[in-house]
C-alpha cells in the first residue's frame, strides 16, 4: 500500500515537472524569436546613415538580442534539466 502512495507521488511530480518543460520550450521560441527580431532591426538600422541617435539604436538593438539570447539560453537549460529529471523517474517507474 505505502509503495502505491510513493508511486502516485513520484507520478504527480512527473507530470508538474513535463508541464514545466513544456512551458520552457515556449518561452524558448519566445526569446529567440525577439533576438531574431532585434538583429534584423539592427541590421536594418545599420543601412541608415551613420547618425549618432542610429549607432545609439544599433547598439541598443544588439544588446537587447544578446539578453534575449540569454534568457533563451536559460530556459533551454532549464527545461534540458527538466526533461533528464522527468526521464530519470520515468526509469525508476517503470523498472
Amino acid at each position: 500500500m505505502e509503495f502505491k502512495l510513493i508511486k502516485k507521488i513520484i507520478l504527480a511530480m512527473c507530470l508538474a515537472s513535463g508541464i514545466s518543460a513544456c512551458t520552457s520550450t515556449a518561452t524558448v521560441d519566445k526569446y529567440e524569436g525577439l533576438a531574431d527580431a532585434s538583429r534584423e532591426r539592427s541590421a536594418r538600422l545599420g543601412e541608415l546613415p551613420g547618425t549618432p541617435d542610429n549607432l545609439d539604436a544599433i547598439r541598443n538593438a544588439d544588446q537587447q538580442a544578446q539578453q534575449y539570447e540569454s534568457q533563451a539560453h536559460h530556459a533551454r537549460k532549464h527545461s534540458s534539466f527538466m526533461a533528464f529529471v522527468t526521464d530519470a523517474i520515468f526509469d525508476l517507474i517503470l523498472d
